[in-house]
């Protein structure tokens, strides 16, 4: 099973992702196969089309793919998940 972790934060230079990197390195060490991808910006800057089909190709032969985010994320982070088909509903969750 291959499993990828996007982490859109715009903390990555000063946080670094610990908690994407440790899951990452805990799902290889129990035999799954993952990928990591960070998409680092500015607080308030929606991603370009571009940036989001380069998400959905990458994600394409994933059989999970988790996204890790904070509420100053969110606003950034529909356009990624209905690019990719997941739709949010009000109130918060997918569907």
């Amino acid at each position: 099973m291959k499993i990828t972790l996007i982490s859109p934060s715009p903390h990555i230079p000063t946080m670094i992702g610990y908690g994407t990197r440790i899951l990452a390195s805990c799902l290889k060490r129990e035999g799954w196969e993952s990928q990591l991808i960070f998409l680092p910006r500015n607080v308030g800057d929606l991603y370009e089309e571009g940036t989001l089909r380069d998400v959905v190709a990458l994600c394409r032969d994933s059989d999970l793919v988790g996204v890790s985010l904070m509420t100053d994320d969110f606003r950034s982070v529909v356009p990624l998940t209905r690019a990719y088909g997941v739709h949010w509903r009000r109130g918060g969750g997918a569907r």
